[in-house]
């Protein structure tokens, strides 16, 4: 095979791919057409008044709780190093060998000790 038609070739496959690809979402998206209208929609009776009846949403990194009227919103957001301290390894190498320990601990109530042994 010549470096040109290995050229083609290569460009006729990734096209091929895209195009399969392009095709399977359209055919999800022609999918999600079918469901019935409020099948993917939340609704609500009356908007949540307190961060008790809020929405979560978020990715486990970021999130906020969604609350409040039409006329007004409330987002209340929270990102993880604001709990943490900042981005850090947080994997301790000798944990393991404590471990047993803490399970003990943790059985017996003393969760202080617990805590400090961890």
């Amino acid at each position: 095979m010549t470096p040109l038609n290995k050229d083609r070739y290569s460009l006729a496959l990734i096209s091929a791919c895209f195009l399969l690809s392009w095709m399977q979402t359209i055919q999800l998206r022609a999918d999600s057409l079918k469901a019935p209208p409020d099948a993917m929609t939340l609704w609500y009776a009356q908007p949540a008044t307190e961060w008790t009846e809020a929405l979560p949403i978020g990715n486990g990194r970021l999130g906020a709780m969604v609350y409040g009227g039409i006329e007004r919103a409330h987002l209340q957001l929270n990102e993880d190093t604001l709990w943490s301290g900042g981005p850090h390894c947080y994997d301790n190498p000798d944990a393991y060998g404590h471990l047993t320990t803490v399970r003990e601990l943790l059985e017996r109530g003393e969760y202080a000790k617990a805590e400090a042994t961890a």
